[in-house]
């Protein structure tokens, strides 16, 4: 075979060879195409990771509610207490009746903490319904209270101090039985926050980082 012969069939072998190369080589060119749901599963992390941010500021808002909860039945109890002991160590009324007195006087700052303080969220076109059912409820606890100081105060044993400090633990104690329950009914029913997305209300939430 001369060179002239030769020539064609070595430029067929070179072109068959970098077509080999080229069809071996597509599986690299379609490994970004695999790579796709690498991206995907990014994405789903990053969705995963902006929902720990928006639980952890709701479980602080929680917690911040119900430390100012805490800390306004801390200063109404201190209110009623003191004019519990007041009025029933200087003999200005019986024990069911010096309950009253403290219960009224403790309710006063307890609803303008809760209303302003509390829940400064909650819903503020019905301020006379809510001053009205808050009244109720604390009527309802003053009658418990009440009831259950008369009876301590009836069947205290000896005088002074002694039958005054029952008198007192029995009313600190009934208050914190009814604590609990008075919050879960402000909560969901008297201090029910406007029709405000959540996310919207907590610092650093999905709405404060829209454009």
């Amino acid at each position: 075979m001369t060179i002239a012969e030769r020539l064609p069939v070595a430029a067929r072998r070179v072109g068959a060879h970098q077509g080999g190369a080229h069809q071996g080589g597509a599986p690299q060119g379609g490994a970004p195409q695999g790579g796709a749901p690498q991206g995907g599963a990014q994405q789903g992390g990053a969705r995963r990771g902006d929902a720990g941010p928006a639980s952890a500021g709701l479980a602080a808002a929680r917690v911040g509610r119900w430390w100012r909860y805490a800390v306004t039945s801390a200063v109404a109890t201190g209110v009623s207490e003191t004019t519990l002991l007041v009025v029933y160590g200087l003999h200005l009324a019986a024990a069911s009746w010096a309950a009253v007195l403290a219960s009224l006087a403790g309710t006063v700052p307890s609803y303008a903490m809760s209303r302003y303080w509390i829940w400064p969220e909650a819903d503020r076109q019905r301020p006379g319904r809510q001053a009205v059912a808050y009244w109720v409820v604390a009527l309802v606890s003053l009658g418990v209270s009440s009831v259950a100081t008369g009876i301590a105060g009836a069947n205290a044993p000896g005088a002074g101090a002694a039958r005054l400090a029952v008198v007192g633990l029995a009313y600190v104690g009934t208050y914190g039985g009814l604590w609990v329950a008075k919050f879960v009914v402000y909560q969901r029913f008297l201090f029910r926050p406007a029709r405000v997305p959540v996310a919207s209300a907590l610092p650093g939430g999905a709405a404060d980082r829209r454009p």
